[in-house]
């Protein structure tokens, strides 16, 4: 079990993960107005709660803040998106999947397209 805070994007802000079964790669790219960083997180047949030795999680979560000390921590640093009534706020995250080999990936398209 364990989890990460991944910052200093700059504009390419994109994530692979190849090998989540052999020859498929899951990739994504985001916001980085929105999202400056990420949790990279897994959990590894780890005993506690609440998988209890169910599970081989890995995830890359885009993330509007770091860490995950709450949204009152987030205010005080005025790191938290606040839409006020009538207001629109706009994003993206794209998600696809890849053939993945050994190729390093070097990055990903909003549109989804993993550049080799």
């Amino acid at each position: 079990e364990r989890l990460a805070f991944l910052s200093g994007f700059g504009d390419g802000t994109w994530a692979a993960i190849r090998g989540v079964v052999p020859g498929l790669g899951v990739a994504m790219a985001w916001d980085a107005r929105t999202f400056p960083g990420a949790w990279f997180w897994w959990e590894i047949g780890g005993p506690g709660h609440p998988w209890h030795g169910r599970s081989r999680i890995v995830a890359i979560e885009p993330s509007t803040d770091n860490p995950a000390d709450g949204l009152a921590a987030a205010i005080e640093r005025g790191t938290a998106h606040r839409v006020g009534p009538g207001e629109v706020h706009e994003t993206w995250v794209t998600v696809s999947l890849f053939d993945a080999d050994d190729r390093p990936v070097r990055g990903v398209a909003r549109d989804g397209s993993v550049a080799r």
